[in-house]
């Protein structure tokens, strides 16, 4: 689709809590001429996400980072680019691990983030035109820190608000 800007701190739509997607628009229960339009729209946000990730070569974005008020995230799985819309940390470890931490919306920094070193995090993604609830356990520290950083944007925090 097509690489957007990236908001850099003090946007405001980076300290506002994102919206969750109405996934009623995209059940059956919806009429489908609007079940269409709305997997379309999110297809589309989702490919931009990736795209902007790709080119700034990052491992994780989150909508509201282009400008999108959306509980939606992408995220580097190994290779593999995945993403969440409406995620929600279920579970987490006792372990806290430190990491320095950069963000694509806060250039030129780092910070060190304490994190739970795993995390279980449920979510919706499409699977076709079909809409499926899926869980997420992080296998690693990085996954488990790439997937609590981007959650944090969609709460209206960056590694400002967490970071030393």
């Amino acid at each position: 689709m097509a690489v957007k800007e990236i908001k850099q701190h003090p946007d405001e739509i980076l300290t506002t809590p994102a919206r969750p997607v109405d996934i009623k628009m995209m059940s059956g229960e919806a009429n489908p001429s609007i079940k269409e339009s709305w997997m379309r729209w999110i297809k589309n946000m989702v490919q931009d996400l990736i795209d902007t990730m790709e080119d700034s070569g990052g491992i994780g974005l989150a909508a509201p980072q282009i400008g999108q008020p959306f509980q939606v995230i992408v995220y580097k799985d190994g290779l593999d680019n995945k993403y969440l819309l409406n995620p929600q940390i279920i579970a987490t470890s006792n372990i806290v691990k430190s990491y320095d931490e950069g963000c694509l919306s806060v250039k030129g920094r780092r910070l060190n983030v304490r994190r739970a070193k795993h995390v279980t995090v449920k979510g919706y993604t499409l699977n076709g035109d079909e809409l499926a609830e899926v869980t997420v356990k992080s296998r690693n520290k990085l996954l488990s820190f790439e997937l609590q950083h981007e959650i944090d944007h969609l709460n209206g925090q960056t590694i400002l608000d967490r970071g030393k």
